[in-house]
């Protein structure tokens, strides 16, 4: 193998620059998260270890966009952009619990 050969191991991680592919998206669920930040504190919703309330949000979000109501009346951000926050605080909370079990 030459000097000049580039040599980079990452095949096997994760290629998050693919999220730039929905850069509005992101960008509105940004804007949730900053809102959520400013109303409650940073991570706030990391202290919660009740679940079901995220999942609550999140549907309640998605019940008003599938009745047509697309932006939240408190925030004036989307709906969708609060329920996918709501889930990916789940997600996040599900996957440092499985962390968590395995490190035991």
């Amino acid at each position: 193998m030459s000097k000049e050969q580039f040599i980079k191991n990452d095949t096997a991680k994760s290629n998050l620059a693919i999220l730039f592919d929905c850069p509005l998206a992101l960008s509105e669920v940004a804007r949730v998260m900053e809102y959520g930040a400013k109303k409650y504190d940073r991570k706030n919703w990391s202290k919660c270890d009740q679940f079901e309330r995220y999942e609550s949000a999140s549907l309640r979000h998605q019940m008003s966009y599938h009745n047509s109501d697309h932006i939240d009346d408190e925030s004036n951000l989307h709906h969708l952009a609060h329920a996918v926050c709501s889930q990916l605080f789940l997600l996040e909370m599900e996957l440092q619990n499985i962390k968590q079990k395995e490190e035991k």
